[in-house]
């Protein structure tokens, strides 16, 4: 397996810390993996790491997903984009309600959404344009190379929950 994509968050002063580790074999039905480590207050570590074997992987994005928990747009979630068959696999941060921003998240088993087949890299990124309510927050831009189109998603817990 091969490092893919790797997010870090946290600085000396600056809290939670974690990493986030994107890899795979490049297989369509091969072995693929996210593993999340995270440093606690008490300068433990702990790590979570989630495999699949359905789709290659092209991203890993990371940000506060539109719907997926209304009114609290801190909390953190990930997301892996794959190419073939095109779907996102959302990692839902499911630290308890009424935690600090800066306690480390912990990372539920991931949901899975389709998208068209053809995705290539993605990122997040805050569009307030979008919605005018109080559930703003961010949006996957995913872009398709063989056609050059970027298209948005926002991911919603009803489209989470309605793909299996």
């Amino acid at each position: 397996m091969r490092i893919l994509d790797v997010f870090s968050s946290g600085t000396e002063s600056e809290s939670p810390h974690y990493l986030a580790v994107l890899m795979s074999d490049g297989e369509v039905d091969g072995k693929h993996s996210l593993t999340v480590i995270g440093q606690f207050d008490n300068n433990e570590f702990e790590q979570q790491v989630f495999s699949w074997t359905s789709g290659i992987p092209q991203s890993l994005v990371h940000g506060s997903f539109i719907g997926i928990r209304p009114g609290d747009q801190t909390r953190k979630y990930f997301a892996v984009v794959t190419k073939s068959p095109g779907h996102v696999l959302v990692f839902e941060n499911i630290i308890p309600d009424g935690a600090r921003i800066g306690e480390t998240p912990v990372y539920s088993e991931p949901v899975s959404f389709d998208i068209e087949d053809g995705a290539g890299s993605a990122v997040t990124a805050y569009e307030d344009f979008i919605l005018k309510t109080i559930e703003q927050g961010d949006v996957i831009y995913i872009s398709y190379p063989d056609t050059g189109v970027v298209r948005s998603y926002t991911p919603s817990f009803e489209a989470l929950s309605s793909v299996h």
